[in-house]
């Protein structure tokens, strides 16, 4: 290779590399608005078999940053009550672009636990549960703690490649049998640097 045209492969190299990171971040909710309307016109719904439950409010006394709301989400997941969920609705968002999913989340006692996947259209007409669903502990090492922690979920692990037209954010509480509270703030799709492997 000519030493003249490296220079110019390393130019071309960085400009491809701020181009893929310079698209903003879509913004699902920063829960600062009145339920149950996310960003993308979409509801947030709870959804639970009876004895399990799940039930969510705006919560204005805890959030991250400087001031605003968060999502508070209280559940329990009991025998016999398989389906524990929570659901935000995102109809038709094109997710071309983006590669991953993120959030803060904090816990009351640090330790809760619960998994993220995205249905797509059909899947969210079909009311199934997505194959791939990412465990929160992926993406936080050192698990949900008190203190806010940003996850940001690789959208490879939870959304099928044939499709980038989002139905639902799902939030599964299928991992728990003890009652726990989350809170939960400025939810984004957004393009992230990918980690090598």
């Amino acid at each position: 290779m000519s030493p003249r045209l490296l220079p110019l492969l390393l130019a071309c190299h960085l400009f491809c590399a701020m181009a893929a990171s310079a698209i903003e971040p879509l913004l699902v909710s920063d829960f600062n608005g009145e339920l149950p309307v996310t960003k993308q016109d979409g509801e947030i719904i709870a959804r639970q078999r009876v004895p399990s439950a799940v039930k969510f409010r705006l919560d204005d006394e805890t959030f991250h940053g400087e001031s605003g709301k968060s999502l508070r989400v209280e559940f329990i997941r009991l025998r016999g009550g398989e389906e524990c969920l929570l659901l935000l609705r995102i109809p038709g968002v094109d997710l071309t672009g983006y590669n991953a999913l993120s959030f803060w989340v904090k816990g009351t006692e640090g330790g809760e636990i619960f998994d993220v996947g995205i249905r797509d259209a059909e899947m969210d007409r079909q009311e199934k549960l997505p194959a791939n669903l990412e465990p929160i502990e992926k993406s936080l090492p050192g698990g949900i703690t008190t203190e806010w922690q940003k996850a940001v979920i690789p959208l490879s692990k939870i959304l099928g490649e044939s499709s980038r037209q989002s139905g639902s954010i799902l939030i599964v509480f299928n991992r728990i049998t003890k009652y726990s509270v989350i809170q939960i703030d400025d939810m984004v799709f957004e393009s992230v640097e990918e980690k090598a492997k």
